[in-house]
């Protein structure tokens, strides 16, 4: 018996510009399925909720389950400054069957 191991990630670095980051070849069934970690200049990392605030991220996938990306911040805000990163990591839930 197997168990299948269902965690992908990928990661962007901030340029003072860019607030839409994909998440593609990680393929999502729900927006709940990832999570987003923003990491400072000092290294501090945080775990970002998904919103529609200025310190909150968004979705976008055209159809599930399918790729996308993210858009932080969600509204307004400042993008991710350079020397910061956005990590997106997918996390399912582990399943094995019995037999």
């Amino acid at each position: 018996m197997t168990v299948e191991t269902q965690a992908s990630k990928t990661s962007a670095a901030g340029n003072d510009v860019a607030t839409v980051f994909s998440f593609s070849p990680i393929v999502i069934f729900a927006s709940t399925d990832i999570v987003v970690t923003k990491t400072s200049t000092a290294g501090v990392e945080t775990t970002l909720s998904e919103g529609t605030s200025s310190t909150t991220y968004s979705v976008s996938v055209t159809t599930y389950p399918g790729t996308g990306s993210i858009t932080y911040p969600a509204s307004g805000g400042t993008a991710l400054a350079t020397g910061e990163t956005i990590t997106i990591k997918r996390v399912l839930t582990l399943e094995q069957t019995l037999d």
